[in-house]
């Protein structure tokens, strides 16, 4: 029995010792790289930005959105939702991903991944929602930096 359970563990180990070196060389394998970059100020009062036409989006579902929200003035901590839209040539709007920063005054790091719905619309605009905030001086700002970015293999990415 003892010699069982030496050779599970021993199993166990060299499957874990494996899976372990393929994860590191598909990591390896892998870089992002910027394709498009904007930064803007979104407020209480400036509540949403267009952000990428459709010249400016990809074609295919191997790109994503990456938000950096820095300089956060938020000095009530009222809650900010963020909400990543879709613009389609008439106006209507879809969701295509939404975050949040917590706390409410603090910076962050989000990634919406740009799927097949992109190719469909016009633009892609970001939201600043927060409910029941007044009209004060303890309005909400932030400024956000937006990427859209691509997974490229290690060998495209040295090209």
């Amino acid at each position: 029995m003892a010699q069982h359970i030496k050779t599970a563990l021993a199993l166990f180990a060299l499957l874990a010792a494996c899976a372990a070196t393929t994860e590191d060389s598909l990591d390896s394998e892998l870089a992002e790289r910027d394709v498009t970059t904007r930064s803007i100020v979104l407020s209480q009062h400036q509540s949403m930005a267009r952000l990428f036409g459709s010249s400016d989006l990809p074609s295919d579902s191997n790109h994503y959105l990456e938000f950096v929200v820095t300089d956060v003035q938020n000095p009530a901590k009222h809650t900010a939702i963020f909400n990543v839209i879709s613009i389609s040539s008439t106006g209507d709007e879809n969701i295509i991903g939404s975050f949040a920063l917590f706390p409410p005054d603090n910076p962050g790091r989000f990634i919406v991944r740009l799927r097949d719905q992109t190719k469909m619309t016009t633009d892609i605009g970001l939201r600043l929602e927060s409910t029941g905030l007044p009209c004060t001086k303890d309005a909400i700002s932030a400024r956000v930096n937006v990427s859209i970015r691509e997974h490229v293999s290690v060998r495209e990415s040295t090209q």
